[in-house]
């Protein structure tokens, strides 16, 4: 699961997850996927097959533009 909310300065997406499975167990990794200020993100495949995270950013309201991500599934974590 992925989440969104302030880290220390600015709002961030977080991964909580301890076993990569949507079951879970619910437990805040305490790195963020994303620490530079963008938020609401969703997770879909490409057409290609590419894991993709797309999120609002920056957190501005006159400068929030889509954004798009490659992602690597590790089967435990998610990286940018």
């Amino acid at each position: 699961m992925i989440w969104s909310s302030y880290g220390d300065q600015l709002f961030a997406i977080v991964i909580a997850s301890t076993s990569g499975t949507v079951q879970g167990l619910w437990t805040q990794q305490k790195d963020l996927l994303l620490p530079n200020n963008g938020g609401h993100g969703m997770i879909f495949r490409s057409f290609a097959g590419k894991l993709i995270l797309t999120l609002h950013q920056p957190n501005s309201r006159e400068l929030q533009r889509a954004q798009f991500y490659t992602l690597e599934d590790t089967g435990y974590t998610l990286i940018l």
